[in-house]
């Protein structure tokens, strides 16, 4: 990001004096300062793409494009209901998720009333950990837009696990439609390959018949 973009990024860790203010610009890092700021991370991104004219004339609209970003933060800040996340694009707040467990958080992000119709997951068989919130099938959606899964913390859109969750409903939804499910998945490392596509979205498991 910060090698296409004039890209801040102010730090200060926990019981910290003060933090640390690193700016770049097309990939040089340009200054390094310690700054007074609140506990937490701020990254800035500003003239995406700037140095880089011929990805520039690709782009999409600014609300489409500030849409993508806002859908990465929100699979972010699902992942870690523990982490406040604020997103702010052009000076105006899309979001602000405070720190809070799982369900407040989707509320936050997903809607109050949606997560009232969300039921808790909680399945553990030997070294498989499956947790999360799963909706009603009257909650569906055309899309798969609310289907949020996670592998050891990582947000995936894979093929095998999208089948086991669809499979679930299958008797319980018309076809095309899709649940509202966040679902986070844990295995051994050892026992998952993340890195079969370079959006890191898909896995492979070691025993993928069985998956």
């Amino acid at each position: 990001m910060a090698s296409v973009s004039r890209f801040t990024l102010a730090t200060r860790e926990k019981g910290s004096l003060e933090g640390t203010e690193i700016y770049a610009e097309g990939g040089r890092i340009k200054e390094v300062k310690a700054c007074g700021m609140a506990e937490g991370t701020v990254i800035s991104v500003r003239n995406l793409f700037f140095n880089t004219p011929a990805r520039l004339k690709f782009m999409k609209s600014s609300e489409t494009e500030a849409g993508h970003v806002g859908d990465l933060l929100t699979r972010l800040a699902i992942s870690r209901p523990d982490i406040r996340f604020i997103y702010t694009n052009d000076g105006k707040t899309v979001f602000r998720a405070l720190n809070a467990d799982l369900r407040e958080r989707v509320a936050t992000l997903l809607g109050r009333t949606l997560s009232q119709d969300l039921y808790p997951l909680d399945f553990c068989d030997g070294q498989l950990n499956v947790t999360g919130l799963v909706g009603k099938p009257e909650c569906s959606r055309s899309a798969a837009s609310h289907v949020y899964t996670y592998i050891n913390g990582r947000f995936i859109r894979d093929k095998v696990v999208q089948h086991a969750v669809l499979q679930a409903y299958r008797n319980f939804m018309e076809r095309g439609r899709y649940p509202v499910v966040v679902l986070f998945i844990s295995v051994p490392a050892a026992e998952v390959d993340v890195n079969v596509h370079p959006t890191k979205h898909e896995v492979r498991f070691r025993e993928q018949e069985g998956a």
